[in-house]
């Protein structure tokens, strides 16, 4: 029982293990092969995720646009950077 699961074994292995090597060289190379497609989809994420980061960049870049369009907030900051006391200051 036990030598004819092995004779049986052996004789769909060897035709199956061509069909795979078949299909492997196939599909494996080539403009259109797996691994062509794999490596398309590894570069599509790649630019997806640095989209989102300068997505984020920009929204903060547009914050900080707003903050600097704010005259009170440019004058603190023209204030501080020059060492400037504010007017109604005594001292």
């Amino acid at each position: 029982m036990n030598r004819r699961y092995q004779r049986r074994v052996g004789k769909l292995f060897i035709p199956l293990a061509v069909v795979l090597i078949i299909l492997g060289l196939t599909f494996l190379p080539g403009p259109n092969g797996l691994i062509s497609v794999l490596l398309k989809f590894y570069r599509i994420n790649r630019l997806r995720s640095q989209i989102r980061q300068m997505k984020a960049c920009a929204d903060s870049l547009e914050s900080e646009v707003q903050k600097w369009r704010n005259p009170d907030f440019a004058t603190e900051q023209a204030r501080q950077l020059l060492k400037q006391p504010q007017p109604d200051t005594i001292q």
